[in-house]
C-alpha cells in the first residue's frame, strides 16, 4: 500500500475496486512504454486507440465529462479544432478531409479526457515519470550497447523502432530527464534510490547529447536552467552556464556538428520559404487541410514544416494562428496562478520544452496519434485534470 501511495499523488482506493479503472490505467501506462520501447508508430497508435475506447465507460460516469466541459482551454481547443477542420473546405474535395478531421478531433478529445480522469481522480504525474524514466534508462542503454561498437562515438546515436530517428530520439530522452529531475525534486528516500535516479538522469542526459539534435538539446538546456535556478537560485545559473558551455564546447570539436550546423538551418528556412510561397497571399485563412503529408510540396527539403507555428500558419493562416496563441494564453496563465503546486511546475516545464523545441521542429498538431500527442497533448490532458480537482477544492474552501 505504501507503493501505491507514492506512486500516486491522490491514491484512491475506491478507484481501484473496478476492473474499468484498472484496465483505464494500466493501457495508459502501456502505451508509454510502447511509445517509447514499441517497433513502430502503428504499435503506439494501437495502444492509444486502445486507452481512448477503454476511457469511454469511466469518463461518462459521476458527472465527469460535465465537470470538464467547463474547462475553458477544452473549450478553446475543440474551437481551434473545428476550425481547422473546416479548412478543409479551402481545398477541392473537402468533405472527406473534413470528416477525417471530425474524427481525429473526436479521438483526441477522448484521449485528453481520459488523461484528465486519470488525473482527476488519483494524480497521475509520478506514475507516468517513473514509467516515462524506466523506459527511457532502457532504450537509451539498448541503444548505446546496439549503435556504436559498430559505429564511432563522433556519430549521431540510432536507435530502434518507433523514436529511432535521432530527432525523435532526443525528444524522448528530454522529457525522460525532465522526468527523472522531477523525480529527484520530490526528496525520494531512501539515499539509494536517489543515487540511482542521479545516475540514470546523468545517462540521459548524455545519450541526449549524442543524438547531436541540437533542437531538442537546447529546448531541454534551458527549461533545465529555469527549473534549478527557480529552485536554489542564481548560483545555479553560473553553475549551468558554465557547465552548458564546457559541454558545448566538448561536442563542437568532437562531433559531426560542422557539416548539420548549417545545412540543417538553411533546410528550415527552405522549407518555410516553399510553404510561404504556396500560400500565395492567402494569410488570412491559410491554405487548409488537404489530408496528406507536406512530402509532395516539400521533397527533396523534408516531410513536415519543422514548425507547429509554421503548419498552423500555412493550414489556418493567421486565423488559426491566433487561435492557437489563445489557447495557449489562457492555458499558461492558468498555469501560472497555480505555480505553487508541483504537478502544475511538472506540466509547465514539459509544454514550455515543447513550445521552445516547435520553433524549429514538429508538426501538424490535429492529426492521428503520434509524438505530438506526448509532448503536447498528453500535459494538457494532465492539467485538465489538475484543473478540475483544484477548482473542487477552491470551492469547498469558500465553502467551509
Amino acid at each position: 500500500m505504501k507503493v501505491v501511495n507514492w506512486f500516486f499523488d491522490r491514491p484512491n482506493t475506491e478507484f481501484f475496486k473496478g476492473w474499468a479503472s484498472k484496465w483505464m490505467l494500466g493501457s495508459f501506462l502501456i502505451s508509454l512504454s510502447i511509445y517509447v520501447l514499441g517497433n513502430n508508430s502503428n504499435e503506439y497508435r494501437k495502444s492509444v486507440i486502445a486507452f481512448a475506447l477503454i476511457s469511454l465507460f469511466s469518463i461518462f460516469r459521476n458527472g465527469f465529462v460535465t465537470k470538464l466541459s467547463q474547462q475553458w482551454v477544452l473549450r478553446l481547443t475543440l474551437l481551434f479544432g473545428l476550425y481547422i477542420a473546416f479548412s478543409a473546405f479551402w481545398r477541392p474535395s473537402g468533405l472527406d478531409v473534413f470528416g477525417s478531421q471530425l474524427k481525429h478531433l473526436l479521438f483526441l478529445v477522448v484521449y485528453l479526457s481520459g488523461i484528465a480522469y486519470l488525473q482527476y481522480k488519483i494524480g497521475l504525474i509520478r506514475s507516468f515519470q517513473v514509467v516515462f524514466f524506466a523506459s527511457c534508462i532502457v532504450l537509451s542503454v539498448v541503444s548505446i550497447y546496439i549503435f556504436y561498437p559498430e559505429h564511432t562515438w563522433s556519430s549521431r546515436l540510432f536507435s530502434y523502432g518507433n523514436i529511432g530517428n535521432a530527432a525523435l530520439l532526443v525528444y524522448g530522452f528530454a522529457l525522460g530527464v525532465l522526468c527523472g529531475v522531477f523525480l529527484l525534486f520530490d526528496d525520494i528516500k531512501p539515499l539509494s534510490l536517489r543515487v540511482i535516479l542521479g545516475i540514470g538522469t546523468c545517462i540521459l542526459t548524455c545519450s541526449a547529447l549524442l543524438t547531436q539534435s541540437r533542437g531538442g538539446v537546447i529546448a531541454l538546456f534551458f527549461v533545465l536552467v529555469a527549473l534549478l535556478c527557480k529552485r536554489y537560485g542564481r548560483q545555479a545559473l553560473i553553475l549551468t552556464g558554465v557547465l552548458g558551455a564546457a559541454v558545448c564546447l566538448i561536442a563542437y570539436m568532437n562531433l559531426d556538428l560542422r557539416d548539420l550546423r548549417v545545412s540543417s538551418i538553411q533546410a528550415r528556412f527552405d522549407i518555410w520559404e516553399r510553404m510561404l510561397a504556396d500560400m500565395q497571399g492567402r494569410w488570412v485563412f491559410g491554405v487548409g487541410v488537404d489530408g496528406h503529408k507536406l512530402w509532395d510540396l516539400l521533397k527533396p527539403l523534408g516531410s513536415h514544416s519543422h514548425s507547429i507555428y509554421m503548419a498552423t500558419y500555412y493550414r489556418g493562416g493567421a486565423i488559426g494562428l491566433l487561435l492557437l496563441f489563445v489557447m495557449l494564453f489562457v492555458l499558461f496563465r492558468q498555469l501560472y496562478i497555480n505555480r505553487k503546486e508541483r504537478s502544475v511546475q511538472f506540466i509547465a516545464a514539459v509544454l514550455i520544452y515543447c513550445l521552445i523545441l516547435s520553433l524549429s521542429d514538429l508538426e501538424d498538431i490535429f492529426r492521428r496519434p503520434s509524438h505530438i500527442w506526448i509532448y503536447f497533448w498528453l500535459p494538457i490532458g494532465l492539467w485538465l485534470g489538475e484543473s478540475v480537482k483544484i477548482q473542487e477544492r477552491d470551492c469547498c474552501t469558500k465553502a467551509t
